[in-house]
């Protein structure tokens, strides 16, 4: 009887041992506890060789920098929580998603995401808290939402959303509070709003908005209190000028700008 019951329960450990496996496949084959010391490239070189030496990789203490693969997405990375230097993902004509990073909780330097034309989203993205120094969004031409950034919480460096000309919304930033240095929103020629910054209460550096062809409003900016640097709004034809000089006012009644102001060039007589 205790054999048989023996027999039974090792039939049961490896048939869910098998289901996990097959469920989550990076999970099966690490134990997701290495630190990989220096910086890596995973790129059209050997691409799966690239994938399987960061397995297991929890932690990468120098750069990161995913770049002119073919990979569709980032599936293999799933360990990955922390990268102490810069995290550079560009060029990637096929990368439609970066599911894969689902672990990444900070950066530690700069976080670039650009010139990766079949991008969608930033699904993958969701655990990500900290970026400690600046945030690059720019050139991808796919992109339609920021969705994935949900918890992002703090930029250390300056954010640029530049160049995405499907971009329409800015929404999933909600829990940005402050961005250490400038924020530049420019040549976004589908966004119509900055609705997703409402928490967003300082700029360390310059403001500046311009040339964002759909942009009618600024509402998102309602809980701005300070700028550090130059106040840009400039060329944003679907945008009231008053908008801009309300903006302007608020700041100025408030604790100001630390540099100049422009606004010129946005939508007048409203």
């Amino acid at each position: 009887m205790k054999r048989y019951a023996f027999k039974r329960l090792l039939v049961i450990v490896v048939f869910v041992t098998l289901q996990l496996f097959i469920l989550n496949p990076a999970v099966a084959v690490s134990d997701c506890n290495i630190v990989c010391k220096g910086s890596f490239v995973i790129d059209d070189i050997e691409t799966a060789a690239d994938l399987e030496a960061l397995s297991g990789c929890t932690t990468v203490t120098g750069d990161l920098s995913i770049e002119y693969s073919p990979l569709t997405s980032l599936e293999g990375l799933e360990c990955l929580a922390h990268v102490g230097g810069r995290l550079d993902i560009k060029l990637n004509e096929s990368l439609t998603s970066l599911i894969g990073l689902e672990s990444v909780e900070y950066v530690g330097g700069d976080l670039g995401i650009s010139v990766n034309r079949s991008l969608t989203s930033l699904a993958g993205l969701n655990n990500l808290e900290s970026v400690g120094g600046r945030l690059d969004i720019e050139h991808n031409e796919s992109l339609t939402s920021l969705a994935g950034l949900n918890n992002l919480e703090s930029v250390g460096g300056r954010l640029d959303i530049e160049h995405n000309d499907f971009l329409t919304s800015l929404a999933s930033l909600e829990n940005i509070i402050s961005i250490g240095e400038d924020l530049e929103i420019s040549y976004n020629f589908s966004l119509t709003s900055l609705a997703g910054l409402n928490n967003l209460k300082s700029v360390g550096g310059r403001l500046d908005i311009s040339i964002n062809r759909s942009l009618t409003s600024l509402a998102g900016l309602n809980n701005l209190e300070s700028v550090g640097g130059n106040l840009v709004i400039w060329y944003n034809c679907k945008l009231c000028t008053s908008m801009a000089e309300a903006l302007r006012d608020r700041l100025l009644d408030s604790v100001g700008t630390g540099g100049s102001i422009h606004i010129s060039i946005n939508k007048p007589g409203c």
